[in-house]
């Protein structure tokens, strides 16, 4: 029982235990295929049993590799998960665990009640958990609604990616964050594991993998496309240029130096029009919040940037409404439109654009895209797959968001001013992209909403209720 104890005190140090968690992980990746896989899942899983936090605050570290499939004989089959699913889907049963132990206790000693009553209050002391909830109950009803219930399992699949697992790790990391500053170590997993995916995209592309297009080689990493890699990118690296513009210790600011330059090198090859409008509107963001020499110098910057690109990749900026991926995009929000309008109330659903888009709605001058998936516009986007009540759930984002932000911006809060500006970015590529609706920028979301609200002091109101519940 002392040795337990022990390995639990070392794991639940968080950043023992989370690095415990990346070392088995990649160790499941190398056997994938393989039983010894199994045992390494289930020594995964007991990590997470003896530190939830540090399952937490792994999964940061890990989101990048969302396409690293770790695969697992079972019963005859295989089954594939991918390392964040894993790692939420271990703390969910950590937590689950852990719940359970707890609400024993509290019946043999009758205090099931204020266990409950504690539970709910640390729940909606939380801004976004309303937000959260909502999502959940909004994803599940829409399930009902398929316009094609013969992809309805492509449905349900998206939910468990886009909806549920995020906002799963959402509220156990705010149930889990305990003292003040636990958002730091979460932005710094986040950032290292961003660091390691940059890494290996600038040695891949050093050795000639990635996708040749228009003159020039567009870096894609562990991602299957140069787009999916950078938009990923863009909002971790939003979020270092603003903590290395705003956070006040030295030796952090200098690490969120380095991480911001790696990344936005890695981002630059990637040669994404929109992730570049991004990063643009972020950086301008904090450069006006930060000072007007700040802002003297990000607009330079972005003048100098813009005419490297011009430079390094003239055919590919010069070819964006000539026939290129803009008049594409023109052609399917025509088409998006029309979906809607047809399916105005309700939208198609989880992950059907595809199924509607193709057989129905493709227009001829964008036959090249007939088989996207979504139609590169976040609004359009949720309102076809969540229908009315998605735009209305964004409206509350934006509001939520407004209400949260406010003190922290004033104060220019290193976290929240990084955070949103991060955010920000990700829904101006959004408007010509994908903007939410996959595991690793649904779960960048959620992650970022969780720095806003530990940034903004919710974690002083959670105390007091704690507090105030245990008396």
């Amino acid at each position: 029982m002392n040795r337990w104890h022990a390995l639990r005190i070392v794991l639940g140090h968080g950043w023992a235990g989370c690095f415990a968690l990346w070392g088995l992980l990649a160790l499941a990746f190398l056997f994938r295929g393989h039983v010894l896989a199994l045992l390494l899942v289930v020594l995964i899983v007991g990590c997470a049993v003896l530190a939830p936090w540090s399952a937490l605050l792994a999964l940061p570290g890990v989101l990048g590799f969302r396409y690293l499939l770790i695969s697992l004989p079972v019963a005859g089959r295989t089954l594939q998960l991918s390392p964040p699913e894993l790692v939420v889907l271990a703390a969910v049963f950590a937590a689950a665990c852990h719940g359970g132990w707890h609400l024993l206790q509290s019946a043999i000693q009758r205090r099931v009640r204020a266990q409950l009553s504690l539970l709910w209050a640390r729940w909606t002391a939380r801004p976004f958990s309303a937000l959260a909830f909502g999502l959940v109950v909004l994803g599940c009803a829409s399930l009902a609604t398929v316009a094609d219930p013969a992809h309805r399992h492509e449905s349900v699949r998206e939910l468990r990616w886009v909806i549920l697992e995020p906002v799963a790790w959402y509220g156990l990391a705010g149930w889990y964050a305990r003292r003040w500053g636990d958002a730091w170590p979460i932005a710094l997993s986040w950032m290292m594991g961003t660091s390691v995916v940059a890494l290996i995209s600038l040695f891949r592309g050093v050795v000639g993998a990635g996708v040749a297009v228009e003159g020039v080689l567009r870096v894609s990493g562990v991602f299957p496309h140069p787009n999916a890699l950078a938009l990923y990118l863009e909002r971790p690296l939003l979020l270092a240029v603003g903590l290395a513009l705003f956070d006040t210790a030295v030796s952090r600011r200098r690490f969120w130096q380095g991480a911001s330059l790696l990344l936005g090198i890695t981002l630059f090859l990637t040669f994404s029009r929109g992730a570049y409008l991004g990063v643009l509107i972020g950086v301008l963001l904090l450069a006006w919040r930060h000072s007007r020499r700040a802002l003297g110098a990000a607009v330079s910057l972005a003048a100098a940037f813009g005419l490297v690109a011009l430079i390094t990749a003239p055919h590919r900026m010069a070819n964006l409404l000539g026939g290129g991926s803009g008049s594409l995009r023109l052609s399917i929000w025509q088409s998006a439109l029309a979906m809607i309008r047809d399916f105005p109330l309700f939208g198609v659903g989880l992950d059907q654009f595809l199924y509607q888009y193709t057989p129905r709605y493709v227009n001829p001058s964008a036959w090249a895209e007939r088989f996207t998936a979504h139609p590169h516009n976040l609004l359009l986007d949720l309102w076809l797959r969540l229908g009315l009540a998605g735009i209305a759930l964004a409206a509350a984002l934006v509001v939520l968001l407004v209400r949260c932000v406010g003190q922290a911006w004033t104060r220019r809060e290193p976290l929240a001013v990084a955070a949103l500006s991060a955010l920000v970015a990700g829904v101006v590529h959004g408007m010509v992209d994908q903007g939410y609706f996959l595991l690793e920028l649904a779960m960048s979301t959620w992650i970022i909403l969780f720095l806003i609200e530990e940034s903004g002091m919710v974690g002083v109101a959670m105390r007091t209720e704690d507090q105030q519940c245990a008396s």
